[in-house]
């Protein structure tokens, strides 16, 4: 059997200094991805758009699943955005 010991020293200003930083940073890279609100709802002319070339891309299914699988990705970004 074996027993694993921890050493822990009192922590220094340069690791006090760079918790703080990291977390500063953290909570500004959290603040600065939001989405507001606004951007985060699609328009309905966008969700219109989107949902002719979803039925396009069913119609298309048959024949080439591989471009079917591309336009149901382009009418998520149209109506979603690339941020979804």
């Amino acid at each position: 059997m074996s027993t694993a010991s921890v050493l822990t020293l009192p922590p220094t200003s340069a690791n006090v200094l760079g918790l703080w930083l990291q977390k500063g940073l953290n909570s500004f890279r959290t603040t600065a991805a939001s989405v507001p609100a606004s951007a985060a709802r699609p328009s309905s002319a966008n969700r219109q758009e989107a949902e002719k070339l979803r039925t396009l891309a069913r119609d298309m299914m048959r024949i080439d699943a591989g471009s079917a699988a591309d336009m149901f990705a382009a009418a998520d970004r149209h109506e979603f955005g690339y941020n979804a």
